[in-house]
């Protein structure tokens, strides 16, 4: 048998490990750096056809309705006077048992780690990692020292892992925008709930739709925006109530009239990596 580690417990991380459980072939291992995994309540996900197809390889189709929501369209509207400019028919696309979907991003992660018990084992910072012969050898920051066969990097843009391998070779890099994200509380005027709302404008858009049946929307903003190298590193920054007041004061005007109906409000820097 043979031993495969997954460094990072995010969505990609736990679907391949679900996928490896399935072959008595192999014995897998899920190491997240984090203390538990990442549970935000609430914020929303979209899933296309393709990804539908794998995820039912590992049984996604036994999830509950009432836990995920398939839209019909995609709505694209104008940022200037949220007037519609067309829909796209996103159906087109659907098959009998894979379907464009939306649902709480801790819904599909909840999922994915259910078959896993035992399996995940957080606070593993990697710190090392070295291939001797046919063997891998994995260095924690806990001291302890783990071998494997195989392994599988998905810990994510700020990759430790991948900068280790590659000797700091793939640097992540702000790409000049802000993402802002939240749940609506109210259905904005003229916005269709029942499907994928995106506006769009010149260095802003966002999309708004549904992710239940129960009629939770989620909200998710791109804005261009300067940062900084020093602001970049802040961390602290983006949880600043001055600096989310500065952020939003730079949303377009017409995009402003639901803000107040926002609840879980986040704010953070886009990074992207070779």
């Amino acid at each position: 048998m043979k031993n495969v580690a997954v460094i990072g417990a995010g969505i990609s991380g736990l679907f391949i490990a679900n996928l490896f459980k399935r072959n008595s072939n192999y014995n897998i291992t899920i190491y997240e750096k984090n203390s538990s995994i990442d549970l935000e309540k609430g914020y929303g996900v979209q899933l296309s056809v393709n990804s539908i197809k794998l995820l039912n390889e590992i049984g996604f189709e036994k999830l509950q309705n009432n836990e995920k929501f398939t839209p019909e369209k995609i709505n694209f509207y104008s940022n200037e006077n949220l007037n519609k400019i067309c829909e796209l028919d996103i159906t087109d696309f659907n098959s009998r048992d894979c379907k464009y979907t939306t649902l709480k991003r801790s819904s599909l992660i909840n999922f994915l780690k259910t078959d896993l018990e035992g399996l995940i084992k957080t606070g593993y910072n990697i710190s090392k990692i070295d291939q001797q012969d046919k063997q891998i050898k994995l260095s924690f920051e806990n001291d302890e020292v783990k071998e494997c066969d195989y392994l599988i990097i998905s810990d994510g843009v700020f990759s430790k892992s991948k900068s280790l391998i590659s000797n700091n070779q793939t640097k992540p890099k702000y790409n000049n925008t802000l993402a802002i994200r939240g749940i609506l509380t109210k259905t904005p005027e003229n916005i269709d709930s029942k499907n994928i709302a995106l506006c769009l404008g010149p260095d802003f858009h966002q999309v708004i739709y549904p992710i239940n049946l129960s009629g939770d929307l989620n909200f998710i903003a791109i804005m261009k925006y300067q940062l900084s190298e020093e602001e970049q590193k802040n961390y602290s920054l983006f949880n600043n109530n001055s600096f989310i007041e500065k952020v939003l004061e730079k949303i377009p005007i017409k995009n402003k009239d639901f803000l107040d109906d926002l609840k879980e409000l986040k704010i953070f820097p886009v990074f992207v990596s070779d």
